[in-house]
C-alpha cells in the first residue's frame, strides 16, 4: 500500500485534484507566505491539501499514473486502488487512523464522518520547492537611539519658528491683483454715484437699443445748410403705415409773394406734433415696412390701440406701443407693461 500513498503524493505537485475511487478526492489550493510573529517565524508560500468525501468517480488519473509507473494493465491498476480503498474503509470502520504518507491522516469522528489532517512538513508547490521557514529576530532599539531621539525631540521644541522667506513674484503678483481690484472698485463706485446720484437724468438710456450702430449724436447743421437740401419727415404718431413727405428747396429768386407759406405751416405742425410725444416704448425694430406693420396689428388686437411706426436715424422701422412727452412718463409706463409679461425698451427721440 506504500505504492499508492506514493504515488497520491507525487501527483498532488502537478495537479490540484486527485481523486481516489470510491474513497474521495485530495484538493490542493494556493496558500500565500505567512509571518508568524508570535513565533518569529517566515514560511514560504506553498499548497495546501484538503480532503472531499463526495469526490469519489473514477476520473482515471491515478489508475493511468500506476500504468506507467509500474508497467501493469489498467485492470491491475484499478484492482490495486480497490484493495487500497477496502483495507482504508476497514481500518477506519475499527476506530483506528489511516495514514497516508506524506499526505496526511484520515479518521471518523463521533457520528462516523471522515474527517482529515494534512501534513504541514511537505511543500507541493513547486515554485517553492526546497524552501523552508526562516527564523527572524525582532529588532530592538538600545539605549544610545533612544537618547539621540529625545534630544532630535529637545531640540525641535526649543528650537525657535522662523518665518519663511516669501517668493518675490508671488508677492509681486499679490500687489498687482490687489490694485487692480481697487482701481476696479473705485471705477465701478464712480459710475453708479454719477449715473444714479450726481446726474441721474442725464443719463442717455438709448445706449441701451440693441438695433442702434452708434450712439454719437449728430453734428448741427447750419439753417443755411437745411434751406439748401431737401427735408424728410416721417409719419405722425397716429398714421399706422409709414409715409414720407419730402419739401422740395425754395429757389433764391422766387419772389416774396409766391413764398409757399402752406408748406411752412405743416412744417410747424408736424414738428409740434412730434415734439409733443420725446419717449417711445418700442416692442420691436424692423428692416421691412411689411414686418413691421404685422407688428404694429398684432399689438392693436392685444389692446395697444395707440400702437405705431417711426423711424430711426439709421432706417431701422420701431413699432411702438405708445409715445411720452417725459421719460418719468415712458418708465412708469414700462414698469407697468413689464408687470404684464410685455417686453419693451424706451427710444428717445
Amino acid at each position: 500500500m506504500a505504492k499508492l500513498d506514493k504515488h497520491i503524493s507525487e501527483l498532488l505537485y502537478d495537479h490540484e485534484c486527485v481523486i481516489v475511487p470510491e474513497l474521495g478526492g485530495f484538493l490542493s489550493s494556493y496558500t500565500p507566505s505567512r509571518i508568524h510573529a508570535a513565533q518569529h517565524l517566515v514560511t514560504p508560500p506553498s499548497k495546501k491539501i484538503a480532503f472531499n468525501v463526495f469526490l469519489r468517480q473514477n476520473d482515471g488519473l491515478l489508475a493511468n499514473y500506476i500504468v506507467q509507473s509500474e508497467s501493469v494493465s489498467y485492470t491491475e491498476a484499478v484492482r490495486e486502488i480497490e484493495a487500497y480503498v477496502e483495507n482504508c474503509n476497514r481500518e477506519l470502520s475499527t476506530g483506528k487512523k489511516f495514514v497516508i504518507e506524506r499526505v496526511g491522516v484520515l479518521n471518523r469522528d463521533a457520528e462516523s464522518n471522515i474527517q482529515f489532517e494534512a501534513f504541514s512538513n511537505v511543500n507541493y508547490l513547486k515554485d517553492s520547492f526546497g524552501l523552508s521557514p526562516v527564523q527572524f529576530i525582532p529588532v530592538q532599539n538600545n539605549d544610545f537611539e533612544k537618547q539621540v531621539e529625545q534630544q532630535l525631540r529637545d531640540f525641535i521644541s526649543l528650537r525657535p519658528s522662523q518665518a519663511q522667506p516669501r517668493n518675490p513674484v508671488f508677492a509681486k503678483k499679490i500687489r498687482l491683483n490687489a490694485l487692480n481690484s481697487l482701481l476696479l472698485g473705485g471705477s465701478l463706485l464712480w459710475l453708479c454715484l454719477n449715473v444714479y446720484i450726481v446726474s441721474p437724468r442725464n443719463v442717455n438710456f438709448a445706449s441701451l437699443n440693441p438695433f442702434s450702430v452708434s450712439t454719437n449724436t449728430e453734428p448741427a447743421v447750419s439753417p443755411s445748410e437745411t434751406k439748401s437740401k431737401s427735408e424728410i419727415y416721417t409719419q405722425p404718431n397716429t398714421a399706422r403705415t409709414e409715409t414720407v413727405y419730402v419739401k422740395t428747396p425754395v429757389p433764391a429768386a422766387l419772389p416774396e409773394s409766391v413764398a409757399p407759406a402752406p408748406a411752412i405751416k405743416l412744417e410747424d405742425a408736424i414738428s409740434k406734433k412730434t415734439n409733443s410725444k420725446n419717449y417711445f416704448i418700442v416692442a420691436g425694430a424692423f428692416n421691412s415696412i411689411v414686418n413691421a406693420t404685422k407688428k404694429e396689428a398684432e399689438l392693436k388686437k392685444q389692446g395697444f390701440a395707440s400702437a405705431h411706426i417711426i423711424e430711426n436715424k439709421d432706417g431701422l422701422k420701431l413699432v411702438c406701443y405708445d409715445g411720452y412727452a417725459t421719460r418719468e412718463e415712458a418708465f412708469t409706463e414700462l414698469n407697468r407693461m413689464k408687470a404684464l409679461n410685455k417686453e419693451g425698451w424706451i427710444f428717445p427721440r
